[in-house]
């Protein structure tokens, strides 16, 4: 979706970087990823960094705090800073030994919250080490942009040994050209002991999950389920009534919960839909209890549970590939089908569709937004005149039908508006199986719940197109048995950044992409269609990772 300005930009840093590239193997390719990223060597006048809000009663934090204590002391006086940054690469903490250092270092954007990502400032002890998860040592001229030059840094990769995954980054900054080699050892044995820290923490938190299930589970005979970082318990009613997909679903639900408890309905994979009331569990990391009322409320329908009048008019819009012709040809599997993208080709079309509308058969207008001008009158006076008539119509989101078509939107009280895919996590599990079936009917395999999870985590600019292809991918690969993330597109093996997302940064992400497809990547005509000032939709891109 970049630009071709910022195409070229990045090509002219690239040649730049050429000429002025680091010997080290690993900052050149730091410098190389700088450049295609859009990052400019040369400092930007008035830079302010986009903040993010950062969670000071994290697990990271918690397990650094002591050790952090100690490192002030090791460095009082040496003209060295600290800097922790979480695995967003967002700066968590910082500790200055003087307030000369610190002047110049806030003055270059290092405060809590600020991104330091490689695509962000270039090639830096913080960034590198979260895109490479490899410990770096960077002397002044290695860092990417200019004003980073005056410091020299070692950084190293916090690694839960527990799931494995990257918990964040310790450096070490000073103001010399060239790094001290004994920061390496010293920063490496800081870390060591943030790790063992967030270890100890995750067996306390395990234990405090297995305590409230127990607890839970003895005063009741319905399903319940805890769930903990790296940890599920269920009792056996949960496992009479969950499929593994559910599961995702889920993980899903417990990702957006606060402190407040939350009662919901959850459709499953069967698509049944119970009643689930989600607790957090105090004193465990990412704890959650999930108590589920036995009784089936309904069997899920339509998206949202809508029951639908097939024999009157109804309008389903939603953005490309969001699934609008499956779900009219499931509203009327008999109705006659017009693509209104064939009128301007079609010169029968017209008769074709006033035929269509004389007639008492039902019938399916796709892509309403490209009817032509002049038949949306003979439409809006068959609604009008046939409130009873079996009329299905797909369309963009109705804020973005032209003022013409709109006023067939207005008549019609039937609607179903189709969710992008990325805000339809919930339902991964149920879409993941109708098109498995679509696409190999005779594939005989069970998605694992890590494969619905990391799916459920996509951002899927391609909605459902998208998914599609993905698992028209694994299912080549594997036709019988368990698909596991192994089976999935590499492209798509890891979880995305829209799972640490809250729901609300989701919907905000996805109106974000819509926009920028809306507007073929023209991020100026994105932010007018957003109704947002172009510097505002920059930040929104950066802090949300759209790329």
């Amino acid at each position: 979706m970049r630009s071709h300005a910022t195409q070229d930009r990045a090509r002219s840093n690239t040649m730049d970087v050429d000429d002025t590239a680091p010997a080290k193997r690993e900052v050149r390719l730091s410098w190389r990823r700088s450049a295609l990223s859009g990052v400019r060597p040369e400092p930007v006048i008035g830079y302010a960094p986009q903040l993010a809000e950062i969670d000071q009663a994290s697990r990271l934090i918690a397990a650094a705090t002591p050790v952090l204590a100690h490192m002030r002391d090791e460095f009082q006086g040496t003209g060295h800073s600290v800097l922790l940054a979480n695995a967003d690469c967002r700066l968590v903490y910082h500790w200055y030994d003087n307030r000369q250092i610190e002047t110049r270092l806030s003055s270059l954007g290092l405060s809590v919250g600020a991104d330091f990502a490689e695509d962000a400032v270039g090639t830096n002890a913080l960034g590198t080490v979260v895109e490479t998860r490899r410990s770096i040592l960077l002397n002044g001229t290695d860092h990417y942009i200019k004003p980073f030059k005056d410091f020299s840094c070692y950084g190293h990769p916090i690694i839960n040994q527990v799931t494995q995954r990257l918990e964040g980054v310790l450096n070490v900054t000073g103001p010399q050209s060239e790094a001290n080699p004994l920061l390496a050892p010293l920063v490496a044995h800081a870390v060591s002991a943030i790790e063992s820290n967030l270890v100890d923490s995750s067996n306390a938190s395990e234990r405090t999950i297995l305590s409230a299930f127990q607890a839970a589970s003895a005063r009741r005979r319905r399903p319940i389920i805890a769930f903990g970082e790296d940890l599920v318990l269920a009792n056996r009613p949960a496992l009479d009534l969950l499929e593994p997909g559910d599961y995702a679903a889920l993980r899903q639900l417990v990702g957006d919960l606060g402190r407040v408890e939350v009662r919901t309905l959850l459709t499953l994979t069967t698509s049944v839909q119970v009643r689930v009331r989600l607790t957090r569990i105090d004193g465990a990391t990412e704890g959650a209890l999930i108590m589920f009322d036995p009784r089936p409320v309904t069997r899920a329908g339509l998206p949202g549970g809508t029951s639908m009048q097939t024999d009157c008019p109804v309008l389903v819009h939603g953005f490309a590939g969001t699934g609008k012709t499956s779900e009219a040809v499931r509203i009327a599997p008999d109705g006659a089908v017009l693509d209104c993208a064939d009128a301007a080709l079609d010169r029968m079309w017209a008769e074709r569709l006033r035929t269509a509308l004389a007639g008492s058969n039902r019938i399916i207008l796709e892509h309403l937004e490209l009817l032509p001008t002049s038949l949306v009158a003979p439409v809006l006076e068959t609604i009008k005149a046939q409130p009873r008539r079996g009329i299905v119509m797909t369309s963009v989101p109705v804020v973005d039908l032209p003022r013409p078509h709109a006023t067939i939107a207005a008549v019609v009280a039937d609607q179903v508006h189709l969710e992008p895919l990325c805000l339809r996590a919930q339902e991964m599990p149920q879409i993941a199986a109708r098109l498995i079936k679509e696409i190999a009917p005779h594939a005989n395999v069970r998605l694992v719940p890590s494969v619905i999870e990391t799916l459920a985590s996509q951002p899927w600019p391609g909605n459902l197109h998208e998914l599609r292809a993905v698992l028209a991918f694994a299912t080549r690969h594997r036709t019988a048995g368990d698909v596991t993330v192994s089976d999935l597109p590499p492209t798509h093996r890891s979880e995305g950044a829209v799972r640490q997302l809250a729901g609300r940064e989701r919907a905000e992400r996805a109106a974000i992409m819509a926009a920028l497809n809306a507007a073929q990547g023209n991020k100026s005509r994105a932010a007018e269609y957003l109704g947002i000032s172009r510097t505002t939709l920059y930040a929104r891109i950066r802090a949300l990772k759209i790329r």
